[in-house]
């Protein structure tokens, strides 16, 4: 099976700023109806390594595809604001394999 890893990419500016001192995020990704795999994601609070250095992201998680679906929820996020990297990995084998024709 040809290992398929598309690469979506958004970015969210979360103002949390009534939110008290610590919030909860909660994020849904919606994809094609038959996607499977996984979605990785990642929490950026600043430019630095966003999108894709993991090391620098403030937070980080993977969800399971289900019905063309991912649901992050991230906790104890202080205010700010927030940048959102997502990577589908459809054959959820954890590569990061790129279609190259979107950057050529």
């Amino acid at each position: 099976m040809l290992n398929y890893f598309s690469f979506i990419l958004f970015t969210a500016y979360i103002a949390m700023s009534n939110l008290g001192d610590d919030s909860e995020l909660t994020i849904l990704v919606n994809l094609d109806e038959d996607a499977k795999g996984v979605v990785q994601m990642l929490i950026f609070d600043r430019e630095d390594g966003f999108p894709e250095v993991h090391e620098n992201a403030v937070s980080k998680n993977t969800a399971k595809v289900e019905n063309g679906k991912a649901i992050f929820n991230f906790e104890n996020l202080p205010q700010g604001t927030y940048a959102v990297a997502a990577f589908h990995d459809g054959d959820a084998d954890g590569k990061n394999e790129k279609n190259t024709s979107w950057y050529s």
